[in-house]
């Protein structure tokens, strides 16, 4: 809660009235200087200061504006006022949820630098037949990230935020891919690679695959909906890596 105290001068003060047309003040008369007095929320503060200092003019002296914290307040106006303020403020549920998604339209150098790094995480732990190094990539890799906002622009029906997300979507696979590819080829001049069972793996097409995939679409999204981050929310999309081997 902030009070602010304007002084003003007698031809001066009906402008600095009408600015504070819906806001309850105290006024007072010391010789020529008008003294002023309102509270308002904090929040309002900067908005309330701009309009008085259109409504006063400071090239006199004797008009000045002084803000104050008071340590005490008890007023059922000013509480009326603070809840108005905090309804005000109070999002939609589909504007908290353009907020959640808000950076994944955006191509930027740590994401391409998290999609690098996991790609090669993933690309050893293929190498090495390691499901383990697999699943450490997925949670690291912020793929998920344009995916899920790519859904959510479509089902508000935002076309230009939905391509912006394919946009950098297709740019973070390219990179990786071209990425992986140089890594393969510079790794088989020295190592002879072979053809791991994981490789191999993925390699056979199964409908059941596009099922689980389906699922754990909705658990990441609900995830994401929750506030959970989107390292976490990555474990929704890991694919049944583990397997019984004989």
């Amino acid at each position: 809660m902030k009070k602010i105290a304007i002084h003003v001068r007698e031809d001066g003060h009906k402008r600095v009235i009408e600015a504070l047309e819906d806001l309850y003040y105290t006024i007072s008369l010391a010789g020529e200087i008008y003294e002023i007095t309102v509270f308002t929320p904090d929040e309002n503060l900067d908005d309330l200061i701009e309009k008085i200092r259109s409504a006063l003019d400071l090239r006199y002296n004797d008009n000045m504006i002084e803000v104050s914290t008071p340590d005490f307040v008890i007023s059922s106006l000013l509480e009326r006022a603070e809840k108005k303020h905090v309804e005000k403020e109070e999002k939609t549920p589909v504007e908290k949820l353009l907020d959640s998604i808000r950076g994944y339209a955006e191509l930027d150098l740590e994401k391409l630098a998290l999609t690098s790094i996991a790609g090669l995480i993933a690309l050893s732990g293929l190498l090495l037949d390691n499901p383990v190094i697999i699943i450490g990539a997925m949670l690291l890799s912020p793929i998920i990230g344009p995916i899920y906002g790519f859904t959510v622009y479509v089902a508000l029906g935002m076309p230009r935020e939905s391509l912006r997300c394919l946009g950098v979507l297709a740019a973070l696979l390219l990179g990786v891919f071209i990425l992986s590819a140089i890594a393969t080829f510079l790794i088989s001049t020295v190592i002879p690679l072979a053809l791991t069972d994981e490789i191999a793996s993925r390699l056979v097409a199964n409908p059941i695959y596009t099922l689980m995939a389906v699922l754990r679409g909705f658990a990441a999204v609900l995830a994401f909906n929750r506030g959970t981050s989107e390292v976490i929310a990555g474990v929704a999309m890991l694919p049944p890596s583990f397997r019984r081997r004989s």
